[in-house]
């Protein structure tokens, strides 16, 4: 069994505007953390990852991503390392743990965290279901986080894409790893589940999100969307498919 995705974090350059994009957007209630960092904690509605959102201290875009379980953060870090990737920081102290930040062979931003996982106490709006990273090359992305998270992938039909579930991750929020054809995309971010993508999307637009992938059906799977919130960080809408 892999390790599993435990937490999700936005981070831009104005944290405020964020926690309030994102407050009205899907209903959640944020917890400022004690101490000296200006950081928020967020319990989503039952069933999804808790998170945070937070500043970008240098004033850079940031990132939407995930956070993977890990008992080592240093030995994680120096594994991404030999796999490619390169370590942005960390093992750094936070309330309950470390984490730390790499990037994979293609650049996306993952974060690993270990100790005692932090939320506001009270599971509230839309919970946050799914994660993914989408490159340039898919089989070889899926080959990286499978030998650094024991991951293991189920290739989606027709799709150069591999589906994780939860307990290929041991028992954290699913997600995917792939490339879209006929497409450069490339990013790492999470998804929302809502009963209705279109309404979720043009409520987003109307709070200064912009449409990046219209609401569409995936063939014998679920209905999705991704947004570029008002600081440009790619977010993603999905209704599973009905059983």
């Amino acid at each position: 069994m892999g390790n599993p995705t435990v937490f999700f974090e936005v981070a831009g350059p104005d944290q405020k505007g964020l926690i309030d994009f994102y407050n009205k957007l899907f209903g959640w209630k944020t917890t400022d953390i004690p101490g000296d960092m200006p950081y928020s904690l967020v319990t989503p509605g039952e069933g999804g990852a808790p998170g945070g959102i937070g500043p970008t201290p240098d004033g850079s875009q940031g990132h939407v991503t995930f956070y993977v379980g890990v008992d080592d953060i240093a030995g994680s870090l120096a594994k991404a390392e030999s796999l490619g990737g390169s370590k942005i920081m960390g093992p750094m102290p936070v309330p309950g743990g470390e984490i730390g930040l790499f990037t994979d062979p293609e650049g996306h931003v993952i974060g690993v965290w270990s100790g005692d996982m932090q939320g506001n106490g009270e599971s509230t709006g839309t919970p946050v279901v799914w994660f993914e990273v989408m490159g340039k090359d898919g089989g070889a992305l899926r080959s990286f986080y499978g030998e650094l998270f024991g991951w293991k992938t189920e290739k989606f039909e027709g799709m150069d894409y591999g589906t994780i579930s939860a307990d290929d991750n041991g028992g954290g929020i699913p997600g995917g790893i792939g490339s879209a054809q006929g497409s450069d995309a490339s990013y790492q971010t999470v998804y929302a589940g809502v009963d209705d993508v279109e309404g979720t999307l043009k409520k987003a637009e109307s709070l200064g999100a912009k449409t990046l992938v219209p609401t569409m059906q995936i063939p014998n799977g679920p209905t999705l969307a991704l947004f570029a919130d008002p600081q440009g960080h790619t977010f993603g809408l999905v209704k599973p498919q009905p059983m």
